[in-house]
């Protein structure tokens, strides 16, 4: 496990990481749009549970969220006759017309934080190389990253339906190592899920930040830096030249 310093203002340049990899869903973007996998469950009525005054409503399968995340199938068609397929689901009549506007939907209900931007140019001026590792189904992905170009900020973007793996699984956090060509004791990961992200990022090495915008967080992470902003991380030192 990596010894990063947590009080950023007191890391020497020797001692900081060569690379930042950001989260995406709650450090870099917020959805407003919370479950639309969920959704995409209810229209195969996949794990239907019995709610309040008999009404039926799926509950988040874990197995289904990880094929959705893990998937690279961009066509919506395609995807969801995939997704009915492995389990063992027919698809209802006019499955695709609400998938696709569960699709238009999420894409519209995106918001990128203030700090981000400010954070984002500070780490390139002292000399980071930037990345980006997010569990994230195919269908945002232009939105968020090509057409507005904000994807030309990370050297490297590492997402779980291309790579077949989700976040806290060690394969997704080693393949970000394998595109920057550096060892996992060079990186910190930046994110807002004390599982996922940090204890995934610190099992395989990696040093960690967690991002806790309402300071909700109450639990315990030896050596990891909680932050209210990510502005903080322009604490870390100059590693220019």
């Amino acid at each position: 496990m990596t010894t990063l310093n947590p009080d950023f203002a007191s890391v020497s340049k020797e001692e900081a990481p060569k690379v930042v990899l950001f989260d995406l869903w709650r450090t870099l973007y917020l959805s407003l749009d919370k479950e639309p996998i969920k959704d995409l469950q209810e229209i195969l009525e996949h794990n239907m549970q019995a709610g309040a005054h008999g009404h039926w409503e799926a509950e988040l399968d874990p197995a289904f969220l990880r094929l959705c995340l893990t998937t690279n199938i961009c066509d919506p068609a395609v995807f969801l006759n995939h997704v009915a397929g492995v389990f063992g689901k027919t698809v209802p009549a006019q499955a695709l017309e609400r998938f696709q506007a569960i699709l238009a939907r999420e894409v519209l209900n995106l918001a990128r934080y203030e700090d981000v931007d400010e954070t984002i140019e500070g780490l390139k001026e002292k000399g980071y190389r930037l990345g980006l590792i997010s569990n994230l189904w195919a269908f945002p992905e232009r939105r968020i990253f090509v057409d507005n170009g904000f994807g030309d900020n990370f050297e490297h973007r590492i997402y779980s339906f291309e790579v077949g793996h989700r976040k806290p699984e060690p394969e997704i956090f080693l393949e970000a190592c394998k595109r920057f060509g550096v060892e996992p004791g060079d990186c910190l990961m930046v994110g807002d899920h004390p599982e996922a992200d940090i204890k995934g990022s610190l099992r395989v090495g990696m040093s960690a930040a967690l991002i806790d915008r309402p300071g909700e967080f109450r639990g315990h992470l030896p050596g990891v830096r909680v932050m209210r902003t990510l502005t903080e991380l322009l604490a870390l030192p100059s590693i220019k030249g």
